[in-house]
């Protein structure tokens, strides 16, 4: 498929070096129901749809004479319930754009047909620019919809503003084996597929090889679901998937991004086995992954950054909800962070979850000392890793309460940093790898730390194994927990001399403490 030629643009160490040792066991349900949705898929589309050539209305397969006359012909004479236009192989030139709007099942295929559009083209629909307009707005939208087949050629029109196809559609829509090689200098969405609620839709084995603004635009509408699959989108200027809009769900599964400006992935939903690569060194604005609204799934993902101007490979905005991150490789080989957990602008924040992931590259410090910052409370990594070369730090959290970091083995130059904030856990964490001393840093109080290979430094309130920073076990005793206690904290700890479980409160300037077995 053309999503793996994503692979020489990487390079062959670099791409061999992405994709080791991403072994990722059995995956869990998805909370997500559309999951359990049947994807549409075009052949059962449009099974049982009239096929009318194109020809037979005059449609010149040569390019020399415009087709779009012979669309309009086609479409008086035999409407739009349940008829697919064909195209033979061959060239069909479109000096207009081609608008069709209320219609109850329509599409185009082509069969090995190429679509060129001159220097003189004028477009039509959805920002006046598109070559193919199938409801160009939700009030005059089409019900069903089918495109494709088609590889578009712009070669001629570099200076024309123009995309290829848009569509509102309100029951089902495909767009599917459709090729874009060339970048025009203006236009808008080059794929585009807004579904109106209820709707299903998919966009399949596409290939957006430039844009001026985004590569594929899929924006499902409440309780709509579109799929996004198979599909390679690079050198777009403004997003290469944008899927970050709408009340419905986007479902990413198998696609490739490389080189796109402000996101490679611009998503509100789930993105599954799916690859971006950034490399081009003229890139400013150049994410990976960028999780924007709503509930985020990502799972199973690989990215990879080599340009020193770009942006990390993976950002979860203050706007985006409840993520989990599970079986995903992310690689930097560039002077950029890794990933950065924005706050959220939300109350009470959704959570973020990372499972199973690796950070990894030759990452150096010159730009940033940090891989991944995290600066949202209650952030989880659970059974992660990394493996970094350089003087950098693989983890930070800076004013990120209550974070959890349980599991996993970390190599890198620089120490894991709780910069600050209050609370957290790590536990169960190989640190042997980490060249630096300490191993772990911690200045956010409140930190408990158990069963974690490797040193560990801190000069304010933190419990390391059962015992807190002054050596004692019991809060109540004089020294860091008794001077900095906080109203109603609990503390569970376990006393070293009787080896009895404890709890404690601290409640009006003072600890109370009980014997857990002792309570009911």
């Amino acid at each position: 498929m053309r999503r793996r030629h994503y692979l020489t643009g990487v390079g062959a160490t670099a791409a061999a070096g992405l994709l080791a040792g991403c072994t990722w066991p059995g995956r869990e349900e998805s909370r997500f129901p559309e999951d359990d949705l049947e994807k549409p898929t075009g052949d059962s589309l449009i099974a049982d749809w009239d096929r009318v050539m194109i020809t037979d209305y005059g449609g010149d397969p040569t390019g020399d004479e415009p087709v779009t006359p012979a669309l309009d012909a086609l479409v008086d004479a035999e409407g739009g319930n349940g008829v697919l236009a064909v195209f033979p192989e061959g060239t069909y030139r479109f000096e207009s754009g081609f608008a069709y709007n209320r219609f109850e099942a329509f599409g185009l295929q082509g069969e090995e047909a190429t679509i060129a559009v001159p220097e003189t083209f004028a477009g039509a629909g959805l920002y006046e620019n598109k070559v193919l307009s199938l409801g160009s707005s939700g009030s005059v939208a089409g019900s069903t919809v089918y495109v494709g087949g088609f590889d578009f050629d712009f070669s001629d029109a570099e200076d024309v503003a123009v995309a290829a196809v848009g569509s509102y559609a309100s029951d089902r829509a495909v767009f599917e084996g459709l090729t874009i090689r060339d970048k025009p200098i203006e236009g808008d969405r080059m794929l585009e597929l807004i579904a109106l609620e209820g709707c299903r839709g998919r966009i399949h084995d596409c290939l957006v090889a430039g844009s001026p603004v985004s590569g594929i635009h899929a924006q499902p509408e409440s309780n709509a679901t579109v799929w996004v699959t198979d599909c390679t989108v690079r050198n777009c200027e403004d997003n290469g998937y944008y899927c970050s809009t709408g009340a419905g769900t986007v479902i990413i599964e198998g696609c490739h991004a490389a080189d796109n400006e402000i996101a490679n992935f611009r998503l509100g939903g789930i993105i599954r086995d799916s690859t971006v690569s950034v490399t081009d060194e003229d890139l400013e604005d150049s994410r990976g992954f960028w999780l924007r609204e709503g509930d985020c799934l990502v799972e199973g993902c690989e990215g990879y950054n080599d340009a020193d101007g770009s942006r990390p490979v993976f950002e979860i905005a203050s706007s985006a909800g409840a993520v989990t991150v599970r079986y995903s490789h992310f690689r930097s080989d560039s002077d950029q962070l890794i990933g950065v957990v924005y706050d959220s602008a939300a109350s009470p924040a959704g959570s973020v979850v990372f499972e199973d992931c690796l950070f990894d590259g030759e990452k150096n410090a010159a730009q940033s000392p940090d891989s991944v910052v995290v600066a949202r409370d209650r952030t989880t990594l659970t059974n992660c890793s990394s493996a970094l070369t350089g003087e950098v730090r693989p983890l930070v959290f800076s004013e990120a309460d209550d974070c959890q970091l349980l599991g996993g083995e970390y190599e890198a130059g620089g120490p894991i940093w709780f910069a600050s904030g209050t609370g957290g856990e790590v536990r169960d964490v190989v640190l042997e790898g980490i060249s630096a001393e300490p191993q772990l840093q911690i200045d956010a109080i409140d930190v408990v730390v158990e069963n974690v290979t490797g040193t560990v430094d801190s000069g304010v309130r933190t419990v390391v194994d059962g015992r807190s920073t002054n050596g004692e076990t019991d809060p109540r005793v004089g020294g860091d927990w008794h001077e900095n206690g906080r109203e109603n904290v609990l503390v569970c700890w376990r006393d070293g001399d009787t080896g009895s479980q404890q709890v404690a409160v601290y409640r009006d300037g003072e600890w109370q403490s009980w014997d857990k077995t002792d309570m009911t």
